[in-house]
């Protein structure tokens, strides 16, 4: 099945920040995987760009979608700091363009699991036993992983966990 991208700012059926031909741009920057994103096909390139944006719609964010009906998580609306309506910003774009990599680099494509450690090795007579722990950070599993690089390209609109308010029963 294909996947067609909706990039549309503010947009009710929008469900990316960037298109395909943004992304090969981007891509074009970063030597080392220029070549495996090349090696794709389109419809494998639409589906990790559908894949990272949702990981990004799935992020706590400071204030409101900037229009009620908005698909995607911005533009915002923040008091002191509204995303104009006009452009998406650039850091959003380029936290997809990253998260994408990651995800190609970090994420088991069967399961679309993160990381896992290497916890254990056994070593017996006759065998050698590798065990792994799943990544249990809430950077490589929230939203099937979030490195740190794309936190710090979204932290000006990241909620911190400081901000949440707990109530007492």
């Amino acid at each position: 099945m294909s996947v067609t991208l909706v990039s549309t700012i503010g947009g009710s059926t929008s469900n990316t920040y960037v298109t395909l031909a943004q992304v090969d741009t981007y891509m074009e920057g970063v030597p080392w995987f220029d070549s495996i994103w090349d090696d794709l096909t389109d419809a494998i390139k639409n589906s990790r760009i559908l894949q990272a944006a949702r990981a990004i719609d799935r992020l706590n964010f400071q204030g409101a979608k900037y229009l009620d009906d908005q698909a995607m998580e911005f533009p915002r609306d923040i008091t002191d700091q509204s995303t104009d309506i006009g452009g998406m910003p650039q850091k959003v774009k380029d936290a997809q363009c990253e998260l994408i990599i990651w995800q190609y680099q970090h994420m088991d494509s069967s399961t679309g699991e993160a990381d896992k450690e290497l916890s254990e090795i056994g070593l017996g007579k006759s065998e050698i036993s590798l065990k792994f722990a799943q990544n249990k950070s809430p950077e490589n599993n929230l939203a099937g992983g979030m490195p740190e690089s794309v936190r710090a390209l979204l932290r000006t609109w990241l909620l911190s966990l400081c901000n949440v308010e707990l109530l007492r029963a």
